[in-house]
């Protein structure tokens, strides 16, 4: 129910702001970077821990980015919102086969590590679209609606 709640909130709070929501996005994806860091420390209370933060922050980010990118693009919300939601399916799929697979041929506290730098990968791929997206021609929404 914790993330339902601070999902909400920071739904709330994103839409007093119009602009920043790709900084938010990735410092949320970065935040939960630091859960899979803990999880992989090998103790119990810091796993438990880091299992906590990248639940809260992992599952809040997605409507932050959908959020940003209907913003952006506002002729074409639905071509915008369904790169983020094929995304988000791709991961769904793949993410867990893949953690699985990594875990069982090495140990789990070894995916986690490798699952936290991915995350930060991810953290600053959305640093990088979100500098791509102050270009001027970035924002042609006549483009990015055909």
């Amino acid at each position: 129910s914790a993330v339902i709640l601070f999902r909400v909130l920071l739904g709330a709070l994103a839409d007093r702001f119009m602009h920043g929501h790709l900084v938010a996005t990735a410092l949320l994806i970065g935040t939960s970077s630091l859960g899979y860091l803990l999880m992989s420390s090998g103790t119990q209370l810091l796993f438990a821990l880091g299992g906590c933060v990248a639940l809260l922050f992992g599952w809040s980010w997605p409507g932050v980015m959908v959020l940003a990118l209907v913003r952006a693009y506002p002729n074409a919300p639905g071509l915008a919102s369904a790169f983020v939601v094929g995304g988000l399916n791709l991961g769904a799929v793949m993410g867990p086969l893949v953690f699985g697979l990594l875990s069982d041929a090495t140990s789990a506290p070894t995916a986690f590590g490798l699952t936290a730098l991915w995350t930060i990968s991810a953290m600053g791929a959305c640093f990088a679209g979100g500098m791509q997206m102050r270009r001027p021609e970035a924002n042609d929404t006549e483009d990015a609606s055909r």
